[in-house]
């Protein structure tokens, strides 16, 4: 079976007359499951259309597959920070008055960085440290809600 709308394809074992994926109705093919497992594994992907050697492109999927899996920057949308949102002033604010503890890695949700910060606080290490992540954050853009990734 095939979606109509989308072309997922399902195998004939399974159950049910609507796509797990779009919703749009299932068609029934004339083959069983085996035999096109088997015959597009050895062909490759499948051309459409007459003779102008053209193949199917949907280009929504294309760009949907191209954002990442949980909101990381596909193709042209600039650089992707590893860490967690959090808000730009918040942030610049913890780490001037209490960047010395290493509060502002709590903030972040480093809790490791941040218990580390804490215990070495008295060689004033973490308060350097503080005025890196301050000069990082500063010059990192916000998105429109104020958030950066730290």
């Amino acid at each position: 079976m095939h979606c109509t709308k989308c072309g997922y394809f399902q195998p004939d074992n399974l159950q049910g007359s609507f796509c797990p994926r779009c919703g749009a109705p299932m068609q029934k093919d004339g083959f069983s499951s085996d035999s096109v497992s088997r015959d597009s594994a050895s062909r490759g992907p499948q051309r459409q259309g007459g003779g102008s050697g053209s193949f199917s492109f949907d280009e929504n999927a294309y760009r949907n597959n191209a954002q990442g899996s949980y909101g990381q920057g596909g193709y042209g949308q600039g650089p992707v920070y590893a860490g967690r949102p959090v808000n730009k002033v918040i942030y610049i604010l913890i780490a001037f008055f209490l960047g010395g503890f290493g509060v502002q890695e709590f903030y972040a949700g480093r809790t490791g960085l941040g218990i580390l910060c804490a215990l070495f606080c008295w060689t004033f290490i973490p308060a350097l440290w503080a005025w890196v992540r301050i000069f990082m954050a500063l010059f990192r853009p916000a998105d429109g809600n104020g958030m950066i990734v730290m």
